[in-house]
C-alpha cells in the first residue's frame, strides 16, 4: 500500500511540475543555446559528443579489418650498427674504387 501511495505522489509530482522537452530541432537547439550560453558552446558540446561515439566505432572497424585482412603494421625507428676495422672507417669512396680496380 505504501508503495502505491509513493508511486501516485511521484506520478502527480511529475505531471504537475514537469514539462515535455522541445520536440522540434529548432526548439531543442534554442534550449541548448540558452543552457550553454552561445551557439559556439553548443557546437563544442556536440563535437565532443560525436567524437565520444565515433572513435569506438572507427577503432572496432579498423581492428576487425586488421584481424581479417590487412594485419597491423608497427613502425619504429631503429638503428643497426656495424663495427668495421679502424682503417676502413677512414677510407674514401675513391680509395675503395682503387682497391676494387687494383
Amino acid at each position: 500500500m505504501a508503495g502505491e501511495i509513493e508511486d501516485a505522489i511521484e506520478r502527480v509530482d511529475r505531471e504537475a511540475f514537469t514539462k515535455e522537452p522541445p520536440k522540434t530541432l529548432k526548439g531543442q537547439i534554442s534550449f541548448l543555446i540558452k543552457q550553454f550560453g552561445s551557439a559556439k558552446a553548443v557546437a563544442t558540446e556536440i563535437d565532443e559528443a560525436v567524437r565520444q561515439r565515433w572513435q569506438p566505432l572507427v577503432r572496432k572497424r579498423r581492428q576487425k579489418k586488421a584481424a581479417t585482412s590487412t594485419g597491423i603494421t608497427v613502425e619504429t625507428p631503429a638503428r643497426f650498427g656495424y663495427t668495421a676495422p679502424l682503417p676502413s672507417c677512414t677510407r674514401t669512396a675513391a680509395g675503395l674504387a682503387d682497391e676494387v680496380q687494383g
